[in-house]
């Protein structure tokens, strides 16, 4: 689970120091004869009549008619716009039809509802324990995940992770995944997840049979060829960076884990799709989710 760590930097823009230039205008002064005062007075008098004339017409065939104003033409350089749009994130839940069958079902996750995620992490201290002691350990808590959360939970899919260290065991179950319920699949360029914590990363299900590690990662995409809404999932996992730190301090909170996700859907025209998912542990080790928001730009 070891992954390098992403540094991405952003480029400061700096505006440019204003610049101000100043008109100036030499005003000749002409002498003139007390005798050509009123000749001259009469003729720029006129001229500047005879100019606001000129100078109004301008105006007016420069103001813009109605048919400019009620059908702008459109530039080139159009301005992007975010607009919310419906929920389109499910998340995977079980459910008992008839005849006893379990059939798996996915709920949308509405803004600002909590959702059961199906991830349970557990920890045990293995310090001073023989190799014995700790292989039966294992085996307890590895049938003990199936026993209490498969057994009460039916699911589609699932993952189960045991690691150990010199001093703890830590546990991770995963009923659980992430899917997407859009229109228009035949548009989609790429599926971008990203995430926000180093303990946690994404990994991408595509849904077929593979001997191949999945894409997984706090950054990953996934072209628009390999992603099917039918099949294709996402499903979140600790790193090592977790096993660490309980290594350090068992008693670590486990909502120190806590963690975001953004999904980015783009099409072939430029357009997004984007929405946030918060995953959330409480005190025993079980997170919720819940999706913050659900924009669109264009």
């Amino acid at each position: 689970m070891k992954k390098d760590d992403f540094k991405k930097s952003l480029d400061n823009i700096n505006p440019d120091a204003d610049m101000g230039n100043r008109l100036k205008t030499q005003i000749s002064k002409i002498n003139m004869s007390a005798k050509s005062d009123r000749q001259m007075l009469l003729v720029i008098t006129t001229f500047c009549f005879v100019f606001a004339i000129i100078f109004g017409v301008r105006l007016l065939s420069l103001q813009p008619s109605d048919s400019t104003i009620l059908s702008p033409k459109t530039t080139e350089n159009t301005v992007s716009q975010s607009k919310q749009i419906s929920a389109f994130i499910m998340v995977a839940n079980a459910a008992n039809g008839e005849k006893t069958e379990t059939a798996t079902i996915y709920e949308t996750l509405e803004l600002n509802e909590e959702y059961p995620c199906e991830i349970y992490l557990k920890v045990k201290d293995i310090s001073g324990l023989s190799e014995e002691e700790k292989t039966k350990l294992i085996q307890e808590m590895n049938n003990d995940v199936f026993k209490k959360h498969s057994s009460d939970s039916m699911f589609k899919r699932g993952h189960v992770q045991i690691c150990t260290t010199e001093k703890i065991i830590l546990s991770q179950c995963g009923l659980n995944e992430f899917k997407f319920d859009l229109e228009h699949t035949e548009n989609i360029k790429t599926v971008n997840a990203k995430n926000t914590s180093k303990y946690g990363q994404v990994v991408f299900n595509s849904g077929r049979p593979t001997f191949d590690t999945p894409p997984h990662g706090n950054d990953i995409t996934v072209n628009g060829e390999e992603f099917d809404c039918e099949k294709s999932s996402f499903y979140w996992d600790h790193t090592e960076e977790m096993e660490k730190v309980f290594d350090k301090n068992i008693n670590t909170a486990f909502s120190t884990f806590n963690d975001s996700i953004t999904f980015t859907v783009e099409y072939k025209d430029g357009s997004k799709a984007i929405g946030i998912v918060e995953l959330v542990f409480d005190d025993l080790g079980n997170a919720i989710t819940m999706c913050k928001s659900y924009d669109y730009t264009s």
